[in-house]
């Protein structure tokens, strides 16, 4: 048994063992007035809860290696926080008694689901915050995330499987229970993972059709084509066709109609074309006939 009217330290280099009916105290009134450190070895305590005293606005601190490290036992030492990725020289996030690692925990974060969206030109994707995961959290804890985002596709084409990142991620908050854990840190800040899809947006298509004079037939010729929907830069035209009147009979203003056409352009694949078929009006003018009188003698 140790008792201090200071501060009380102990260092192991390669672990630090406190023996059954073993007691440590300070009596200075404020502070943290006991330092245990077990180095790269295992802190074991086989002296119990009450192995540790000090003062009731003082506090104690103890440093290891690893949760992991074999042979590691608190004993039953009650902790206000626990943090990772600290040195014996460093100083503490939390307040009370403390539990330091040095071993620094790298967070995975990833995401589950799906998100999807019509194509619109950009890579903006949305990702709700059920969706957001994390691994490499040390047994007894508990991690949540948050981000601050953006969220975004890898590119911005149409298609499935698509990778989205989500950028801005961080830890909101860990626990052992109720005892507070400091020093995770999410490895690059972001989450992937191929869980996108861009589906085509829709181009409407139209047509002009050329006046014809009767020929008996309801054929029809175009004279235009343009498409409504397609986004500002992208290169997407309307193609082909096949059109003809609803009947042959002389008339203006009369209803022609045109499927089988298609989208060509850099960009086409990122469109699908209206249902068809497409509708317009056109004028079919009579045919000139020529009377040829008979000459009589």
């Amino acid at each position: 048994n140790l008792d201090a009217s200071s501060i009380l330290a102990a260092h192991g280099s390669t672990g630090l063992n406190l023996a059954s009916g073993t007691r440590l105290t300070a009596h200075q009134s404020s502070g943290v007035t006991l330092l245990l450190a077990s180095g790269s070895g295992a802190f074991t305590n086989s002296a119990g809860s009450s192995a540790l005293a000090v003062a009731n606005d003082a506090s104690w601190q103890v440093y290891a290696a690893s949760p992991l490290t074999p042979g590691q036992n608190l004993g039953g030492l009650a902790y206000a926080f626990k943090q990772y990725g600290t040195a014996f020289s460093d100083a503490g996030s939390g307040n009370g008694n403390g539990l330091f690692y040095a071993l620094s925990p790298s967070l995975v974060a990833s995401l589950s689901g799906s998100t999807s969206k019509v194509y619109d030109g950009g890579v903006s994707a949305v990702v709700d915050p059920a969706q957001l995961h994390v691994s490499g959290v040390m047994p007894g804890d508990t991690v949540n995330l948050a981000s601050t985002g953006p969220a975004v596709f890898a590119s911005r084409e149409v298609g499935s499987g698509k990778s989205v990142t989500l950028a801005g991620v961080s830890v909101a908050s860990a626990f052992e229970g109720p005892i507070p854990v400091y020093g995770y840190q999410v490895a690059g800040g972001s989450a992937s993972a191929p869980i996108g899809t861009i589906t085509p947006a829709t181009v409407f298509g139209s047509f002009l059709a050329a006046d014809k004079v009767y020929d008996g037939g309801t054929a029809a010729g175009i004279s235009g084509r343009s498409l409504t929907g397609v986004l500002p830069g992208d290169q997407v035209s309307l193609e082909g066709g096949n059109i003809h009147f609803l009947d042959a009979t002389a008339g203006t203003g009369k209803p022609v109609v045109g499927d089988l056409f298609t989208l060509a352009g850099a960009d086409r694949g990122n469109y699908t074309l209206s249902p068809q078929p497409y509708q317009t009006t056109a004028s079919i003018t009579p045919a000139f006939v020529i009377e040829i009188g008979r000459a009589h003698v």
